[in-house]
């Protein structure tokens, strides 16, 4: 039997999140698990590595993508992509990721079972996964006949350099002044929930007497630095690794250019 050929596997996911840290994880635990004789490369979702990356001639690529162009121009490289986000609906690459409409249904139902009938939701209008998290908080609740109030977020991270430490915006600012209280909102990851969370404080706004407020992924570090600590959606983001590992290695073993179906993963719970 002939030794088996190692693979370079470039995982672009970057570190800012603690949702790519733990699909990171389950990459990893995936491949030492089964064994895998893959050589890899982490860095961030970046245009700006994709020199480095054609370069370094990967076999395969495992991604957390954020923008259109840097998706174009993976693509043209010619190798196997998996995605660990839906940021870009429609990409023509297989993607695995939670089931964000039923997020957005666990937050309700949580928000619901806690009394709650004002309710709000803050984030991207064309971010994938924030769009179909509004998608299912919003039908959960218009069923039972509430509205949902709702502000645009660029929730997408940008470079630290540069940013107003405050971080309140007039319109958020406004927003949240003129939400009936008490108020929930839910936001469409933890780091827009932080967000909120310090314009409560800054404005003498009180959490959560007046404005409850439900991030997504359980990102520890984020959830932690909010007073009082912040609740959260919990996602199987170790287990979205190790599928997204698993797909890429059907992908490599392919012997056609066929796309296996993209797999979207039940939420945990609050």
């Amino acid at each position: 039997m002939s030794p088996k050929t190692s693979n370079r596997i470039a995982l672009l996911l970057g570190n800012e999140l603690g949702y790519c840290r733990r699909a990171l994880s389950g990459i990893l635990s995936y491949a030492e698990s089964n064994k895998l004789p893959w050589t890899f490369h982490h860095a961030p979702p970046d245009i700006r590595v994709l020199p480095a990356l054609e370069r370094w001639q990967p076999d395969g690529i495992i991604v957390h993508m954020r923008e259109r162009g840097s998706m174009e121009r993976l693509l043209e490289i010619g190798v196997p992509v998996v995605s660990v986000g839906d940021t870009l609906q429609g990409a023509p690459l297989p993607c695995v990721d939670v089931d964000n409409e039923a997020v957005g249904r666990v937050a309700a139902d949580y928000f619901l079972g806690m009394g709650h009938r004002s309710f709000a939701f803050y984030g991207s209008p064309v971010a994938g996964y924030s769009v179909n998290r509004e998608k299912g908080f919003r039908a959960c609740l218009e069923r039972l006949g509430y509205r949902v109030s709702s502000l645009p977020a660029d929730d997408m991270l940008r470079s630290p350099f540069g940013q107003d430490w405050k971080g309140i915006g007039k319109d958020v600012e406004r927003w949240l002044k003129e939400l009936p209280k008490p108020v929930c909102i839910l936001a469409s990851h933890d780091a827009t929930a932080k967000l909120l969370c310090d314009a409560c404080w800054q404005m003498g706004i009180q959490v959560p007497d007046e404005i409850s407020i439900l991030g997504v992924d359980n990102d520890t570090s984020e959830c932690r630095m909010c007073t009082p600590a912040l609740s959260s959606v919990e996602v199987p983001a170790e287990q979205i690794g190790s599928e997204a590992a698993e797909c890429l290695l059907k992908l490599l073993a392919a012997s056609d250019s066929t796309q296996p179906e993209s797999k979207f993963l039940p939420p945990l719970g609050v």
